[in-house]
């Protein structure tokens, strides 16, 4: 699954990159801010069940993976969260580099 999903942001990078610039509004950008904070929540909430994985030894599909994070363990969960999403936007970043130079 995890080359399935690595395929398809290659793919959308290549769009991307061969797609026409576009002059975007400040509705498009919220709308993006709002695309990378539920990035953000799915990484953390990724790690939140591995960490429930990791003391459990098992992870049930569903929210019950909060109840096991305690309270020192939550800024370490979202900053895992913070630097995986920024380094998701890294790429972007960089593709948007190549694109404009």
């Amino acid at each position: 699954m995890a080359y399935v999903g690595m395929l398809i942001f290659v793919l959308a990078g290549v769009v991307y990159l061969l797609e026409p610039e576009v002059i975007y509004s400040s509705r498009d950008k919220i709308k993006a801010l709002g695309a990378v904070m539920l990035l953000w929540s799915f990484m953390f909430y990724g790690y939140c069940r591995e960490l429930e994985f990791k003391k459990s030894g098992s992870s049930p599909a569903s929210l019950q993976c909060m109840d096991c994070v305690e309270g020192t363990e939550w800024y370490s969960l979202a900053l895992k969260g913070f630097l995986a999403t920024f380094k998701i936007l890294a790429v972007f970043a960089f593709m948007y580099a190549i694109k404009r130079v």
